[in-house]
């Protein structure tokens, strides 16, 4: 009985940009296990579900503006979101088809509806949200997980970054767990800018540079990690510390930020 097997990978970063940059969220690897030589399959649509961090059901059109499918670095599908559609559905101009004995990478993206705060945006898929058909029929092929994974599929939750560099200026996890864990540093640049990220101690004694003059491009940044070691590679005590972001931009303005992060051991 022709079938389809399905394996993915969360992408979905712990922030999403919110000018209006596509993300990827989530890629799918779609395998027609049947020998060469047998009929393909073809994928027609599939249904995206958007939750927050707690579970709880989202009105997906109301957290999201756009989600698109790419296959192959083309587009396969893309849906405007209607801010009362509860879920999203993407439908290419023609069907994918799943050649027999091949695998056929999928990768989802989305864009943030401007304004929209969700409380942990997350991504669903059901086996049944998978549609799959034989070639120039209706009938249904059975999609399945692949092994070691199981449906639903449920990415970890992202926040929506604030649009200027004092509202996206954030860490995560925080507080967080020195020398067995690692904090991740966001940040948006209004333009191209030199960028330093240092730490410090409450009694001001440098902790450890994390960037020092880095030329960064304008955008959501998120791939600043402290692991919570100090310069010479020892692990910090508990407490809290500053974390000192300066921003020379290109055109002259200069910004400069602190937050407290929390370690414990």
């Amino acid at each position: 009985k022709l079938k389809v097997t399905v394996a993915w990978t969360d992408r979905l970063p712990a922030w999403l940009p919110a000018d209006g940059t596509a993300t990827e969220a989530l890629v799918l690897d779609l395998l027609n296990p049947a020998a060469p030589g047998s009929a393909p399959a073809e994928l027609t649509s599939i249904v995206l579900r958007v939750g927050d961090r707690h579970g709880r059901d989202l009105a997906a059109g109301a957290a999201l503006a756009v989600a698109s499918a790419r296959t192959g670095g083309q587009s396969w599908a893309a849906v405007q979101a209607d801010p009362q559609d509860s879920t999203l559905t993407l439908t290419g101009p023609e069907p994918l088809v799943l050649p027999p004995g091949e695998a056929t990478r999928l990768v989802l993206q989305v864009v943030p509806r401007a304004g929209a705060t969700p409380d942990g945006l997350r991504l669903e898929l059901r086996a049944a949200d998978l549609v799959c058909t034989q070639p120039g029929s209706t009938t249904p092929v059975s999609v399945r997980a692949a092994a070691g994974q199981i449906f639903p599929v449920v990415t970890a939750a992202a926040g929506v970054a604030a649009g200027d560099l004092a509202g996206s200026y954030v860490n995560y996890p925080n507080p967080f767990a020195a020398g067995r864990g690692s904090t991740d540093f966001t940040f948006q640049l209004a333009g191209p800018a030199t960028v330093s990220l240092r730490i410090w101690t409450p009694r001001g004694e440098v902790v450890v540079d994390l960037l020092r003059d880095d030329d960064r491009s304008a955008g959501l940044h998120q791939d600043v990690r402290w692991d919570g070691r100090n310069g010479r590679g020892h692990v910090v005590r508990n407490g809290v510390y500053l974390a000192e972001l300066t921003v020379q931009y290109r055109d002259g303005n200069r910004e400069r930020l602190l937050r407290k992060v929390a370690v414990v051991r």
